[in-house]
């Protein structure tokens, strides 16, 4: 199943993005293949700015395009990998949301198959995402949080309700870092 995706962003700082999951339960995925997606997609994202930026510095046209394809993807992993958590280690219903405290302003609603992301994006937090590069650079360290999280958590094999939001912690900022940094690019507001 294709993912399909939109952002909407309003002059304030206010967004929603909603979309669909590639599957209708996540819940039910493999873990480690939610995380080698994760891994695949990672690695095309770079490949992709690499070869962009080989020939002019500059990310336009097709580029751009494959970029944002990966970066959908990868959101969409990422809130896969929420469900699968909360589902299959709280046995909840996901239909609530999520609220974030720690500058990540938004709520995260899940249903089977469908998400919507919504919430505001403070000046301060667009000024830390000006170019692609810093982006990475956070994205990378979030992102080590989170699989050291993960290995924590998982390696009694039993998973609490208090591990589910430490997972959950770094899992929500990326969504808000993606979620910031597709926009950017599509609006050609950010540095190569």
């Amino acid at each position: 199943m294709k993912q399909k995706y939109n952002i909407e962003m309003k002059p304030d700082g206010y967004f929603l993005a909603r979309g669909r999951l590639r599957t209708k339960n996540p819940e039910n995925l493999n873990l480690s293949e939610i995380i080698r997606n994760i891994n695949t997609i990672n690695e095309n994202v770079n490949t992709a700015y690499d070869k962009a930026l080989i020939n002019d510095d500059k990310i336009v046209g097709q580029e751009k395009a494959l970029i944002l394809k990966y970066l959908e993807q990868l959101t969409g992993e990422y809130i896969i990998l929420r469900y699968h958590f909360e589902k299959k280690f709280l046995r909840s219903s996901i239909a609530n949301c999520i609220d974030l405290t720690s500058n990540y302003s938004f709520k995260i609603y899940l249903e089977p198959y469908e998400f919507t992301v919504s919430g505001r994006i403070s000046e301060q937090q667009w000024a830390s995402t000006n170019s692609l590069k810093q982006w990475f650079t956070e994205y990378e360290s979030l992102l080590k949080t989170l699989l050291g999280t993960l290995r924590d958590a998982l390696g009694d094999k039993k998973v609490t309700v208090d591990e589910v939001g430490l997972i959950a912690k770094p899992a929500d900022q990326i969504i808000h870092m993606l979620i910031i940094l597709q926009h950017r690019i599509n609006n050609k507001d950010m540095d190569d």
